[in-house]
């Protein structure tokens, strides 16, 4: 996640609407990849729990960058319209991830103890994060 590359836009114009799909494919596939790590290994230290939800916000928000960009700035409508499909997904799944009683567990009764300052607060704002999205209301209290 750190080693960033810069973004290399397609020459043709047909090539566009594939370019607008493939980083948000990609993104959605790293997160699944990282939920699936998060959820299903027991053994996972709180640090290393704290990057992984690090690494899905980091490669969401990228994604959703260059959605929102092309689904606003492009020429052609039919990219613009597969960038906003993207962006619609990406949108939804930010949303439901903060709403996941299983990562919620994953940091629900975690203690700031023993972390250096920056992964306490990391760590307190996961949890504030995940409280005010609603992930302890029953379903009424989520549709309100």
């Amino acid at each position: 996640m750190s080693n960033l590359q810069p973004l290399s836009f397609p020459a043709e114009p047909a090539a566009w609407a594939e370019f607008a799909s493939a980083g948000a494919t990609s993104a959605l596939a790293e997160v699944n990849h990282l939920v699936e790590q998060l959820k299903g290994d027991p053994d996972f230290s709180l640090v290393a729990k704290l990057e992984a939800w690090n690494n899905i916000e980091i490669t969401i928000q990228g994604a959703l960058g260059i959605a929102y960009v092309i689904s606003e700035a492009h020429p052609q409508s039919d990219v613009r319209e597969v960038a906003e499909d993207h962006v619609r997904h990406l949108e939804a799944l930010s949303a439901q991830l903060v709403l996941d009683d299983a990562l919620w567990r994953a940091f629900a009764d975690q203690v700031v103890d023993g972390l250096d300052d920056d992964n306490q607060r990391f760590l307190t704002h996961i949890q504030r994060d995940f409280r005010r999205a609603g992930v302890g209301l029953d379903a009424a209290g989520r549709a309100r």
